[in-house]
């Protein structure tokens, strides 16, 4: 397996349980909840009366994917050297 796709799906696997974390969290770990990103409104460009295109995009992180983020970087580089030849 190759380091950058090892790296892939570690952090893709960190993403997804820090938002199950993160959506699930309540009480003294509701903070894990907290999210901040950027939204872009999508906006239609309209060609003809058969063709348009939509494009946005919305980008969030919660308090737990981030920890999560930086878990799979330490895993990573104690990992990566025994897993990937």
């Amino acid at each position: 397996m190759k380091k950058k796709t090892y790296m892939a799906i570690l952090l893709i696997c960190g993403l997804v349980i820090g938002d199950v974390i993160g959506n699930h969290s309540s009480g003294s770990f509701s903070f894990l909840a907290l999210k901040a990103g950027f939204e872009f409104n999508p906006g239609t460009l309209a060609i003809t009366n058969v063709f348009s295109i939509t494009i946005g995009l919305a980008f969030y992180m919660s308090v737990a994917q981030a920890l999560m983020v930086i878990f799979v970087f330490f895993v990573y580089y104690k990992t990566a050297g025994k897993i990937c030849d």
